[in-house]
Order: C-alpha cells, then structure tokens, then sequence
C-alpha cells in the first residue's frame, strides 16, 4: 500500500470516528465511488473516505426523479446568476437603449425562474 493511501485511510477512519461522535451510524451499505462503508447523520448518508453524500434509491424511477430535480436546481441557480450579472450590469450601465435591452432580458429570465418553480412545486 502506497504512502499516500495510507494517510487517505487514516483520514477516512478519523472522519468515521467524528461522525459517529456526531451520532452517526454506520449502515450496511458501501459508498459507489470508494467502496468505504456510509455513515448516516440525520438525513445525510456520507461516505468518511472519500467525504462525499450519498443518496440510496430503491428504484430506478427514483433515480430519475433525482436526476430531473438535480437539473432543475442547477438550472434554478444558472437563471439566478444571469439574473445577478444583469443586476450588475444595470446599475452600471447609462445608455439607455441598453438598458432596455437589460431591462427585457431581467423580465424574460425572472418568468424563466418562475416558471421553474411551478414545474418544481
């Protein structure tokens, strides 16, 4: 065993120990990407070795409405930075076709939003 993974066992052990100080217990499922046994704390399943979550489904429809609401939040948060960086942009700008311009792209991506989160409710 290399060095290197030496130490990234000792720290995924250490990690273990914090978690189960935390209240943490220990489920009888491995982590997919490391293969170290998953800790549950509260609602979270963390994987100590390589210090990701891990969600567990049971089918895979579940998968996909992971996924599709995975791609909703990412989504959510790109229209809410475009938004930002327009925000930005107004309070800067002082020609005033240009901001008309900003002025219809803020609205068409704040009914973007909004018509994000009807389809996430």
């Amino acid at each position: 065993m290399k060095e290197s993974d030496t130490k990234n066992e000792e720290t995924g052990i250490q990690k273990a120990v914090e978690l189960m100080r935390q209240g943490a217990t220990m489920l009888n499922e491995a982590c997919p990407e490391c293969s170290g046994p998953l800790f549950q704390l509260k609602d979270d399943i963390i994987c100590p070795q390589c210090g990701k979550k891990v969600l567990i489904v049971s089918d895979e429809a579940e998968v996909q409405e992971l996924e599709k609401e995975a791609i909703l939040v990412e989504l959510d948060h790109a229209i809410s930075s475009q938004i930002e960086n327009l925000t930005k942009r107004l309070n800067e700008e002082k020609d005033s076709d240009e901001l008309m311009a900003i002025g219809r792209l803020t609205i068409l991506w704040l009914e973007a939003l909004e018509k994000l989160k009807r389809i996430r409710s």
